[in-house]
This record gives C-alpha cells, structure tokens and sequence, in this order.
C-alpha cells in the first residue's frame, strides 16, 4: 500500500510471495509449488485464463487457481470451476480458474496461483507471523510494476530510493539482514541479468554466458592468430610460386583473391567438422545441470532452424577473411619473409616476439585450464567421499506424499531386506528449513536450521547423542522438546553440552522447547557452505521422507517389497524415491558440469597452443636450414641439432609454466575460501599437467626438429 500512495504514475503494481501447498480431493492427495498474488497478476502477466473470470479469480481469501496439468491430476479434466481442494490444515480453497500450463522459458515456475488476500487472513490468525506490512523482512515478497508512458526505470530508482529511506529500518532485523537499497530490474534483464539470491524463478545468470561466450571467443581468436601464424611459416615455400606468378603477369589483387578464398574454404571445412563434432555434443550440452535446470535444451526445431545455417554461415565466411587477410597480403607481396617484419609493428614487438608471447600466454591458459579442471575434480571427489558424520551407506529416502508413516514403517520393517526405518522432514543435503530462536537471555534470534525426526531417526544414521537422551513418543509433551547440534549449544551461548540440557529455547518468538539433547555435529548441508545451527524436533505432522536402511545384498528384495507396500495404501500416489549416494552426486551436479566444460576447454586450448607451436617451429627451421646443413658438415650431431632447434621452445614452455603456476594457486586459494572443509593442495595437482603438457609440446616440437636434423645437408647447399 505505501507503494501504491507513494507511486501514482504506475499502472499496476503484482505482490508476489512462494506457496508450498500439500491439499486433497476425494481423489487424490498431492503436494505442489505455485504463488500467492494479487488479481493485477492476470492483467499484468500474460499467462492465459481458459476458465474463469480474470477480473474476480482472485480477489476472495482462499481463492486458488490451477495448471491444466494439475487440474486433470487431480480432476481428470479442466472443468474444475467451483470445485473444492482441502489443505492439509483443513482450510478449504475453491477452485476460481485454470490456466494454460506455464511455459518451460518463463521466469515464473507455478503449478497454482492462490489469492494474495488469502495470507491477509491466514495473518490474522497469527499475527506478525508472515511479516505481510514489516519492512525489515524483505526477503518474503516479491515486486512487479507496470511502469507507465511518463515514467522512466531511472525516476522509478529515485522514487524506490526515496521510499527505502522512509520506510526501511537502518538496523539489521533479527536475522542479521538489512536492506541496503531497492534496485530496478527489467522483466528482459532478469535472463542473462545479474546473479541474484533468493530469486522468485528460474533464469540463466548472465555471468555463466559470458564466461562460456569469453571461453569461446579466446578459442577462437588463438585458432585465428594460430591459422596466420601456420600461413606465414610456410609462406617462404611457397615464395617461388609467388613469384613465378607475378612473373606471368598476376596482378596482386589476383593473389590476394586467391589467398582468401584458401582461408575462407579452410573456414568452411573447418565449420563442416565443428558441426559433425556439435552434433555429437549436443546430448552432453543438453545433460548439463544448468540447462536442465533451465530447460534450455538443444532441441531438433533449434538445430534446423535455417536462420542458424546461415548465421553460421556467414560466420565462418567472416573469420575466414579476418585470419587469411594477413597471409594474403603478406603472400602477395613477393617478399614474404621481408612483409613478415610488419607484425613487428604490433605494439612495439618484432614479428618473433609477438609470435613467442604468443605461444606463452597459449600454454598458460592451457595451464590454467588443466590445473583448474584437476582442483575442481579433487575438490568434488573429496567431498564425495567425506565423512558426513553419519551413515550413508545401503540408505533411500521415500516422499511419504500424505501416507501413513506408522503404517508404512511396520510394513516395510517386516521384511528381512530391511534394517531399519526412520522419519524426517528433510533429506540430509536437500531442501532445510529455518526458524527464528533464542534463549531468555538473548536479544535477537539466530536464525537456526529445523529438522523433524522420529526416535529413529538419530540411530538409524549412526548419529551420536553427546548429552541428554533421543526423543520418546511415550512422553505426552515429547513436541516440546529439542536436540541441538554442537554448533548451535556454541551458538546459543550454553557452556557445554551438558550444560545446555534443560534449558529453554524459544522457535517462532512463541514455541518454548526444552533441551533433551545433544547430538554430535553432523553434516546437513553440502561441505562447499558453512554448517547452520540444527535443532531436531519431534513432529509427525513434519514427516515427508522415510529413511530406508536395508541389507546391501538384498538391493532387489527391498525395492520389490517397497513397490508391493506402497501399492497397499488406498489412492497412493506414485512411488517415488532417491538413493542417498545418487542425491549426494546430484548436489554437486554443477561442479561436475564445470569440470566437463573445463575439460573441453582444456583439450581445445592444447590443441590449439601445440598447433600455434608447430608453426613457430616451422618457421623456425625453414630460416635456419642452411644453418643445420652447415652444421652437419662440420660434424654436428643429430642429438645436438634437435637440442639446439628445441632449445628456445622448450624456454617459452619453461615461462609458461612459471607464470600459470602461481596464477593457479592464488586461484585455486581463493576459490577454497567458498569450501567450508577443503581437499589439501597437493604438489601433483601443479607437477603433473605441467609435466604432461611438456611432453606433448615437445612430442610437438621433435616431429619437426629431428626431421630437420637428420635431412642431408647436400639438398640444402647445393644450390649454394
């Protein structure tokens, strides 16, 4: 509302907040994501309403609106209109509208829209609870405007700014955050925009483009300085041909025609080959986390879109002018070695030098590719097989999805497969939530990670209990209890563990909890964050996962005993489960994403350095024959030319190496800092790709040298 007096010249004005419903018909129970917002969301946004009225679908608190996807799940059809779905609270939601289902691009992910009224009165029931008018709880709802024809995104920031003073508290609230501004963001920018936390929806951060889009753009600007640098070495074999030409009367523009169109077909090979070795990489593109995740696939109406033919097309027609313009006039110009001194003119380096700073800065990058690559690979491997402090072997979790954990416990525990069942709200490494807490004796809350558990639950993972007792149903105020972690007794300011059983530890401002216990730390987030605070509580009506522990040679038994007991409950939903060591590979899915493009990129830019050598060496060796046939007349061994040829590469090689080294670990020491418990730096992760770059480049460099060293020196000075 204080936006709203304070903005007359916006049109329309959309709170958004996240909506996490479990609700049931006589049909089904299913829990779902969506969104509490006002009824300028239907004006505002262009999700189309094939039922219902847009103007009143939602103004009434307790007013929902459903996908075409979710209304046939839970109806079989889209007249759902009127109908009726009960929350798991008891508060009944009358269905005003269905849309079409959202689009896989849309920022925006929800399979229903609920009224934003609705929180009003779920507020009232306890109040301040959902912070709907605090200004220091930001992180809650979320803004669209609809600007309008007189106002600007710039006037709109000044106003924001204006607003932020007035209304904004100075001091962090109780969590520790403080807003330090509002800042305006397009609906076209929030793709590819910044990197924001908390976001609403989906998007591909801008910053993950660019990276791969300067990765792609460096490859590609060495291969061109690569393809000239190759030209130019074997320009002075072709000299004669040159020359003879010009003899004949060929005009230089001839020349240089002919030139290019050598660079230009070369370009469009070269394209024919990248789209062979594209197709073979699309599935691997489309397997990466991030594109999953944005469902941004590659699809087979991208791939033969005929606008993409030619943008590539014209591309590769492009680049192949710009690498063959230099060659071509360099070639053209009868004199090539003489034309070749030009380069020197390019800041101030000679044509050698530039080719040599040239090829260092290729090995290093290739360095840097490699090095970063094994770090990122040492760093997931280690936390893969870190101790989590609990037992994660022959463990899956089951979504109870509504069912009766009791029952399906007794089920399953029947089996001989089955070691062991255990309840909680949450699977460790996946989704937490968090709650405001603190003593008697504190003034601001903690913000403190909350998990719900069974009695179970603390011996079936092997978790160990450092003072106090594990919960008991039998104990009829067994839901006011609490089990801390080490962290959070630290935290909570308790002298020992010992000391803190007893004690009270107010949840939500108005949920006292007595300190049962307190358990050794164990690992609830992945090791790449800093560990929260835990308190375990007791609360069947939190239990959403079963924890399933069976006998490890008996995987067959126990996956058909779960299908066969999940079939037994009435209008089951359908069965679904994750092993634990396939969720933990799952959390750190965008690491292994880094480590294959790095990869990739690591092959492209040693194949693109040794390729840049080769023709140095060429060069090289094509101005220095006579050298070596003088040479090997006065007695020179083949041994000593090839050390004498491969000397200076191998010293640019030797740079190369000193100047990525240190570059990597001053990387790889930064980006430890965002591990909360790291793999150790060994000396292997830096000898080895340097020793192993080493021997190609010199594999490189002896295919040429030895050759060089063992032609007969008459067929070099005979014509002397």
């Amino acid at each position: 509302e204080a936006l709203r007096a304070s903005l007359p010249h916006i049109e329309s004005i959309v709170q958004m907040r996240r909506l996490g419903m479990k609700a049931h018909n006589q049909r089904t129970t299913l829990a779902f994501d969506g969104l509490y917002t006002e009824p300028s969301f239907l004006s505002v946004f262009d999700f189309p309403l094939i039922a219902g009225d847009a103007k009143s679908a939602l103004v009434e608190p307790f007013s929902i609106l459903l996908t075409e996807s979710l209304a046939k799940t839970y109806f079989g059809s889209t007249d759902v209109v009127g109908e009726v779905l009960v929350r798991d609270n008891g508060d009944p939601y009358r269905i005003t509208g269905v849309l079409r289902d959202v689009p896989a691009a849309s920022h925006l992910q929800f399979q229903a829209v609920v009224s934003y009224s609705t929180l009003e009165v779920l507020d009232a029931r306890n109040p301040g609870k959902l912070a709907l008018n605090d200004w220091s709880i930001f992180t809650r709802t979320y803004t669209y405007m609809l600007l309008g024809d007189d106002m600007s995104a710039a006037s709109l920031q000044q106003s924001l700014n204006i607003i932020h003073g007035r209304f904004v508290p100075t001091e962090p609230n109780e969590f520790g955050d403080r807003a330090d501004g509002f800042e305006v963001q397009a609906l076209t920018n929030i793709n590819l925009g910044r990197e924001l936390a908390n976001e609403i929806g989906q998007f591909m951060p801008g910053t993950t483009v660019y990276i791969l889009s300067v990765l792609a753009a460096l490859i590609m600007l060495i291969a061109c300085f690569n393809y000239i640098s190759l030209s130019v070495a074997r320009s002075l074999k072709r000299a004669k041909e040159v020359g003879i030409r010009r003899v004949a009367g060929a005009w230089r523009q001839q020349l240089i025609a002919q030139f290019l169109t050598e660079s230009v077909l070369t370009a469009l090979l070269a394209m024919a080959a990248a789209w062979v070795l594209l197709l073979e990489l699309i599935p691997a593109f489309n397997n990466l986390t991030f594109v999953r995740d944005m469902q941004a696939e590659i699809t087979s109406e991208v791939l033969f879109d005929p606008w993409l033919y030619l943008a590539f097309l014209g591309f590769s027609i492009l680049i192949g002018l710009l690498a063959g313009l230099f060659p071509a006039l360099s070639l053209s110009a009868f004199l090539p070695v003489k034309v070749l001194k030009g380069l020197s003119q390019i800041r101030g380096f000679s044509a050698l030098t530039f080719r040599r700073i040239l090829i260092v800065v290729q090995f290093s990058l290739a360095l840097i590719f490699i090095i970063l690559t094994g770090f990122i690979y040492q760093q997931v491997n280690f936390m893969l097989q870190a101790d989590y402090g609990f037992d994660r072997d022959h463990l899956v979790f089951v979504e109870l999805q509504d069912m009766s954990y009791t029952q399906f416990r007794q089920k399953m525990m029947s089996h001989p497969s089955v070691q062991s069942v255990s309840a909680a709200s949450a699977i460790p490494l996946g989704g937490q939530t968090f709650q405001r807490g603190k003593t008697a004796g504190m003034d601001n809350n903690l913000s403190i990670c909350v998990l719900a558990i069974d009695e179970h639950f603390i011996d079936d993972l092997g978790l160990s209990l450092l003072a106090g007792r594990n919960f008991d149903p039998a104990r009829a105020t067994e839901n006011q209890s609490i089990i801390l972690s080490e962290k959070a007794v630290r935290d909570f300011g308790f002298a020992s563990p010992q000391d803190a059983i007893g004690k009270v530890v107010i949840l939500e401002e108005t949920q006292p909890h007595t300190v049962a216990g307190v358990i050794k730390e164990f690992s609830f987030r992945k090791l790449s964050s800093a560990a929260p605070p835990l308190a375990l509580r007791y609360d069947p009506g939190w239990f959403r996962y079963a924890a399933v522990r069976f006998h490890g040679m008996q995987l067959p038994d126990m996956l058909a005993h779960l299908r066969a007991t999940w079939q037994d409950f009435a209008q089951a939903p359908p069965l679904r489960y994750v092993f634990f060591d396939e969720h933990l590979e799952a959390q750190y899915a965008s690491m292994r994403d880094t480590i294959y493009i790095l990869s990739l990129t690591s092959a492209f830019a040693i194949l693109i350095a040794c390729l840049g050598l080769l023709g140095m060496v060429i060069f090289g060796i094509e101005t220095r024959t006579k050298e070596v046939g003088v040479r090997k007349i006065l007695g020179a061994g083949v041994a000593g030319l090839v050390l004498l040829l491969s000397r200076s590469f191998v010293q640019l090689l030797v740079i190369a190496a000193v100047i990525a080294v240190p570059l990597c670990l001053l990387m790889t020491n930064v980006l430890l800092q965002h591990f909360s418990q790291r793999a150790p730096l060994s000396v292997g992760l830096f000898v080895w790709p340097v020793l192993a770059l080493l021997v190609v480049a010199i594999v490189t460099i002896g295919s040429q040298t030895i050759r060089a060293a063992l032609a007969n020196p008459v067929n070099v000075l005979h014509r002397e």
